[in-house]
């Protein structure tokens, strides 16, 4: 009875202390992502951007979406060279001056190319001065990144 009662309050013990354990790793890994996130925000790093990249004969390949603020808004997208490594630049140009357009977000492909020897060369991403977090998405070189489709979940 005596050895009943020892084994009872041990499993119990055990049990608490693993609903413990997993209370904090949960609790652990929320405070990691607000830190992740403030850190992001420290940066101006707010915004992500995602973008097909390939790397094929020498030859960086970047293909995205660009969100611009109305159908009548353009763009203009290169890749420089800047003391810091290359960067994709990418500027958004109001519309002209009178002209009727519809205030409907619109959404516009990009493509830029950037002539490296190195397979891993790092980028940045810059819209309109501010830079945002360049997420690539690899695309085999005996694949066509135009046709090539991204799945993201959430």
């Amino acid at each position: 009875m005596k050895n009943k009662n020892l084994i009872i309050v041990l499993v119990i013990v055990i049990i608490v202390l693993i609903i413990g354990f997993v209370i904090a790793r949960t609790e652990e890994a929320k405070n990691s992502s607000l830190r992740d996130d403030a850190m992001l925000e420290d940066q101006g790093l707010t915004e992500t951007i995602n973008v097909k990249h390939q790397y094929k004969d020498g030859e960086h390949v970047f293909v995205g979406t660009i969100i611009l603020p109305t159908s009548c808004h353009s763009y203009n997208a290169e890749v420089i060279d800047s003391e810091t490594g290359p960067e994709i630049r990418i500027s958004i140009n109001d519309p002209a001056e009178g002209q009727v357009c519809a205030q409907v977000v619109t959404e516009r492909d990009f493509k830029v190319t950037y002539k490296s020897d190195d397979p891993d060369q790092a980028f940045r991403l810059f819209v309109n001065g501010e830079e945002y977090k360049l997420n690539l998405f690899e695309v085999s070189p005996n694949e066509d990144i135009d046709t090539f489709e991204l799945f993201i979940k959430g």
